[in-house]
């Protein structure tokens, strides 16, 4: 009886300490995760299995992240690419003060810099034209000798092999004049682009800030 007795009372009391100890344990309760150097991720209960060297963040049993520790290389290359940032951003700003300087040097109005931009174009433009013109003539020849080789083909009649060259340089020919117009009438897009832009801030700089 006695043995029984001393029995349940040292298991009442180890119910009690856990009871006690229960709330602080939850409290304290807590994983780790780390990154080795080839990537691999482990969790533990003890901070250092699996990469000791590496990096820990300390999380809940939910897997909320409690804190994590500096990181002096990352810390380090953050700063390195603000620098990095910071210094081109004030590149940037230079560049655009010496150019919005240029154009209040350069232009007295709106109109001028309309004027400069249509003389600008003039030439381009003309180019393009006669690129228009030229594949337009093309065309209309690949056209003719289409319809020749139709009729000969209609009539069942033999195609020429000199018909058959003249068809295959008329479409080599509209294909180089056709590129051709693509790039010039990109150029003509970047060109007129420029001056719509430096039309805008010349606004900006010139015209006073309406106040609301």
């Amino acid at each position: 009886m006695k043995l029984w007795i001393r029995r349940l009372v040292q298991s009442g009391l180890a119910v009690v300490l856990m009871a006690n100890l229960a709330p602080g344990y939850a409290a304290e309760a807590h994983m780790y995760r780390c990154l080795n150097a080839n990537g691999r991720v482990y969790y533990s209960d003890v901070p250092g299995v699996g990469c000791a060297q590496g990096r820990h963040d300390r999380l809940t049993r939910d897997g909320i992240v409690l804190d994590r520790p500096v990181d002096e290389a990352e810390l380090e290359a953050i700063a390195i690419a603000k620098a990095k940032a910071d210094a081109k951003e004030q590149r940037k700003r230079i560049e655009q003060d010496r150019h919005d300087r240029m154009l209040l040097a350069t232009y007295a109005s709106e109109d001028q810099i309309e004027t400069a931009k249509q003389r600008r174009l003039k030439t381009p433009q003309l180019s393009l034209k006669l690129s228009l013109k030229k594949i337009s003539i093309h065309r209309t020849r690949l056209i003719e000798l289409k319809q020749r080789e139709a009729t000969l083909t209609e009539r069942k009649k033999p195609i020429p092999a000199s018909l058959k060259k003249d068809i295959k340089a008329a479409e080599s020919d509209i294909a180089r004049i056709a590129e051709e117009i693509e790039i010039k009438q990109s150029s003509l897009d970047q060109i007129a682009g420029r001056f719509d832009k430096d039309m805008a801030r010349y606004r900006e700089l010139t015209v006073p800030t309406k106040r609301q």
